[in-house]
């Protein structure tokens, strides 16, 4: 990867990954719209579907909104709840990611070749997010910043 790669890099710390496993398919856009309403701001939603009618959903979150969000989601759907806490997401903005990937494949295999586990990221043509384990932030920034 060469300097220049990436323009810029930014940590948002305290950041829970919230998992519904065997949501009611036809429950899920009254879920969003009650956690909209109780105004918790959504860093990702994530949905796949595993079964015929129902789905598994992922939310990002700040930790401090995770109880108000997960007694909104038990009160609206039923399913397996799994929350994990203390993450922080690294956003990480680059001129290279447009055409072609190789910017976020090389960012990506930089940080796992480092022995840091990705617990999701998603991109744009402009932006990769990830989240890690709060205590790998620091060392994600000092991986990445020759760079930038």
């Amino acid at each position: 990867m060469e300097k220049g790669t990436i323009s810029n890099i930014s940590v948002e710390y305290d950041i829970t990954l919230l998992k519904v496993n065997k949501a009611e398919f036809s429950k899920i856009n009254d879920t969003v719209n009650a956690l909209s309403e109780a105004k918790i701001n959504i860093g990702t939603i994530m949905m796949t579907q595993t079964l015929k009618d129902s789905s598994s959903l992922l939310f990002s979150l700040k930790d401090e909104d995770t109880s108000r969000a997960l007694d909104i989601l038990k009160q609206s759907v039923e399913g397996e709840f799994d929350v994990k806490n203390n993450n922080a997401k690294i956003i990480i903005h680059g001129n290279g990611f447009k055409n072609p990937l190789s910017g976020i494949n090389d960012i990506l295999d930089t940080i796992v070749y480092s022995g840091i586990e990705i617990k999701q990221f998603s991109t744009t043509d402009t932006e990769l997010a990830i989240i890690v384990e709060k205590s790998e932030a620091d060392r994600i920034i000092d991986i990445l910043k020759p760079f930038e």
